[in-house]
């Protein structure tokens, strides 16, 4: 048996994070032969969101909702979301990753609650549009939220850090071969 694939960096998680993500059972990509992926993660309390990569904990976050979460932050925690919404949109990269698809966000009997659907994808839809820095993802589950969570943090890590040191190390070699 091989040994699983490492992460390229480590996973901050909130320390309010109640039931936190393990990131345990991820599959590395073909870059790194498919096979299981090793993702190391450090508990911290975090600036803003719930999950980071360690070392830019103010440049890239994930903030995680499961349904009923986001009903209550929509609702009677609307004045602390609009605080934790005024620092994500100052990131490089930030997210609201829902654990729910939208078809379950406009099913009235699901939600239970005394928030109407519309009501709620209203408000979602208004935080977008106020927050245009701050993309949202509504995602069926939440194993597949944490995927989609690490898989932002990752894109976000080529595009940020390895690409351009890739391309400062391609200098280098130019620059001496020249």
């Amino acid at each position: 048996m091989t040994a699983p694939a490492r992460s390229p960096f480590a996973v901050l998680v909130d320390t309010r994070e109640q039931l936190p993500y393990t990131f345990v059972g991820l599959k590395a990509d073909a870059r790194q032969g498919g096979g299981p992926l090793a993702v190391a993660t450090r508990r911290c309390t975090l600036p803003a969101g719930d999950y980071s990569i360690d070392g830019y904990a103010r440049m890239v976050t994930v903030e995680r909702k499961t349904l009923s979460d986001l009903i209550g932050t929509l609702t009677r925690g609307r004045r602390r979301f609009t605080d934790e919404m005024d620092r994500l949109r100052e990131y490089d990269a930030a997210w609201i990753v829902v654990e729910a698809e939208l078809s379950e966000m406009m099913d009235g009997h699901a939600l239970q609650s005394l928030v109407k659907p519309r009501t709620l994808w209203r408000s979602a839809m208004y935080w977008q549009i106020r927050y245009p820095r701050v993309h949202w993802w509504a995602v069926p589950g939440r194993g597949i939220a944490e995927a989609i969570t690490y898989q932002l943090l990752r894109a976000w890590w080529r595009e940020r850090i390895e690409g351009p040191a890739k391309a400062a190390r391609a200098r280098a070699r130019r620059a001496g071969t020249e």
